[in-house]
């Protein structure tokens, strides 16, 4: 179970704008608070709103002992509360939270209203004229000025409700400022694409919560995409327009049909990029949703991310240039001293034969295809000509598979 902390924050120590990390020294409400210091103060870590000297909090976290700076609390969650008392009150309005409140005007607000300094602010703002020196202007700026930080207050606390973490909730704040509240409610699915750190599922949870269709454009979009984002954790750039639909239409429990529209949408969006490939297996028979093009084989469309396709564009582009640019340092290896081992496969003779004859090969299969069995019956021919080769491998675990094999 977290345990609580409640008190008011003294000094901001340390505060990152970038992510809202801070480190702060707070006055407990307890005074049997672990932690606390001499100057009756505790300090309270994490990512959090930012805070004003004076504002109340009541944090969800754990106590934990830094090496350095002593027992502190690790905040997993803030709250930023209004004081009870007369004094709170004083010290949270005069500590500039409230733009047009000093600590003089502070003190004769809260000396006329007392305790029910925030309830009159809160549902009584023209009252404020009883105090000397505020005026019609004046107390509109003030009225302005509290509705502006009380709005702060109710978007952290809406996210929360949903259980998304402050540091979550802090940088959904960063990000659309003031409208947080209409565009989560509006579209909770634009977290998902707007804001790193918030995925299709809290989105969709926030959505069903606040009562949004299954079926609405907004969700379905958002399926599409976080399908084809776990396509890439499995190794792939794009998925058959046909597989994508009916793998969402799983995750989203809606009828795939709904989903072929959606397709478009993101299609005009430039979200995601729709053309048409060869099959995966060149045997396969023409299914739904092949489509036949002037002199070659049957085609399915594949939908990829936009990102991942521009990459796999442009990487197929660089190679195009490199094959076209470049000469092979091989050519001048005489047929006499190719020969290949009588076992390999047809395949396998024609990839070694692609890397004698050109400055860029690429040969690719899955596992157990007989990759490593033509390498190394290249290298058998560079040695037997004289060649001096190199091998690299991208990773360390991948270049020890290679001196082994």
């Amino acid at each position: 179970m977290p345990t609580t902390l409640t008190g008011s924050v003294e000094r901001i120590t340390y505060y990152n704008p970038e992510n809202g990390y801070s480190v702060v020294r707070l006055r407990p409400e307890s005074r049997n608070t672990p932690g606390m210091g001499r100057d009756g103060l505790v300090t309270a870590v994490g990512n959090l709103p930012e805070l004003t000297p004076g504002e109340f909090l009541h944090l969800q976290g754990a106590w934990v002992n830094h090496p350095k700076h002593g027992l502190q609390f690790q905040v997993e969650r803030c709250e930023q509360t209004l004081p009870a008392t007369v004094a709170g009150i004083q010290r949270y309005l005069g500590s500039g939270l409230v733009r047009g409140i000093g600590k003089r005007l502070a003190e004769r607000i809260v000396a006329h209203f007392g305790a029910q300094t925030l309830e009159v602010i809160e549902r009584h703002p023209e009252r404020l004229r009883e105090v000397a020196d505020i005026g019609p202007k004046r107390a509109a700026r003030l009225v302005a000025a509290w509705e502006e930080q009380k709005q702060v207050k109710e978007i952290m606390l809406f996210l929360h409700s949903y259980g998304i973490s402050t540091a979550l909730a802090v940088k959904i704040y960063k990000t659309y400022g003031e409208e947080a509240l209409t565009i989560v409610r509006g579209d909770p699915y634009r977290l998902a694409r707007d804001i790193y750190g918030v995925g299709f599922k809290t989105a969709d949870t926030i959505a069903r919560s606040l009562g949004l269709s299954p079926e609405h454009p907004s969700r379905l979009e958002a399926g599409l995409i976080y399908a084809l984002g776990r396509m890439v954790d499995e190794g792939h750039v794009y998925l058959p327009q046909a597989e994508l639909t009916a793998r969402a239409a799983e995750l989203l429990e809606v009828d795939a049909a709904l989903l072929e529209a959606a397709v478009e949408r993101l299609v005009r969006e430039g979200r995601v990029v729709l053309e048409t490939v060869p099959p995966l297996r060149k045997e396969a028979a023409p299914a739904a949703g092949m489509v036949r093009e002037p002199g070659v084989e049957y085609r399915i469309p594949a939908v990829y991310l936009a990102p991942l396709h521009v990459s796999e564009r442009g990487v197929a582009d660089r190679l195009d240039s490199l094959g076209r640019t470049l000469f092979s340092r091989l050519s001048d290896i005489p047929p006499a001293l190719t020969p290949l081992p009588a076992d390999l496969s047809p395949q396998q003779r024609q990839a070694v034969r692609a890397a004698l004859g050109n400055p860029v090969s690429i040969l690719t299969g899955g596992p157990g295809t007989g990759k490593t069995t033509a390498i190394r019956a290249l290298i058998s021919v560079l040695e037997a000509a004289g060649k001096t080769c190199l091998l690299a491998a991208p990773t360390g675990r991948a270049a020890r598979r290679l001196a082994e094999a």
